[in-house]
């Protein structure tokens, strides 16, 4: 297909369930690391300053779906952003079922991963078990989870705002650590927890194993005695 368009390619080969392993993550985590590392890779060979990827309408609904059955916040329930940082996506705004539309008009065959029919990844069961019941349900059940994952995005935008200002308002560092003032119980639940998540998440190093478990913990520290203490992952 490149040659035919004078298209440069360059493919790259790994072996991602090693990785995986070896990493402690999962193979479709391992895959995807290994994945973007290459696409810099091939950016920096190419002297490129943006990468674009295919991820379309689908691909955002089933990630915010699973964002939503493991338990997640706004900005987790914005599913896949259409620019992140060099990365952009321009297919974002289109189904899977238009982009293969298109494809047939023009009698364009195209390759299918071997792994998408495989039931053992989650992604594959919401894409075959989750999402078609819905559109069962609604036939526009993608298109009406890609606006609510829009609106939460731009929500968890003003959330950062809200959280990065109450920060500014009620947290200060010293060569103990990190102090939040009692004040901060004048705001708004929502605005709180906001700020103890930004807070745990920045002292933890990542939001890996931050739940709302753990923020919750730390919201009842403020109405406990002195000296009372918590541990956390």
């Amino acid at each position: 297909f490149c040659r035919q368009r004078q298209v440069p390619c360059k493919i790259f080969h790994c072996q991602a369930a090693e990785y995986a392993k070896a990493h402690k993550m999962t193979v479709e985590e391992g895959a995807r690391k290994l994945r973007y590392h290459f696409f810099e890779e091939a950016a920096k060979e190419f002297g490129a300053d943006k990468i674009a990827v295919a991820h379309n309408q689908n691909d955002c609904a089933e990630t915010m779906l699973f964002h939503l059955a493991r338990g997640t916040g706004l900005k987790g329930m914005g599913g896949i952003q259409p620019v992140r940082g060099s990365i952009i996506r321009p297919l974002l705004c289109v189904e899977r079922k238009e982009i293969e539309h298109y494809l047939a008009l023009r009698n364009q065959e195209f390759c299918q991963d071997k792994t998408n029919e495989e039931l053992n990844y989650t992604r594959n069961k919401i894409r075959w078990k989750v999402l078609p019941p819905l559109e069962e349900i609604n036939s526009q059940a993608v298109f009406h989870i890609n606006q609510a994952a829009l609106l939460a995005a731009e929500e968890a935008e003003l959330m950062e705002d809200l959280t990065r200002r109450a920060k500014e308002k009620y947290v200060f560092l010293d060569s103990f650590g990190t102090h939040i003032s009692r004040k901060i119980l004048e705001e708004k639940p929502v605005i709180q927890k906001s700020l103890l998540h930004k807070i745990l998440t920045e002292t933890a190093g990542n939001s890996r194993d931050i739940s709302g478990v753990h923020v919750q913990q730390l919201l009842q520290l403020f109405h406990r005695q002195t000296g009372r203490m918590i541990q956390f992952p």
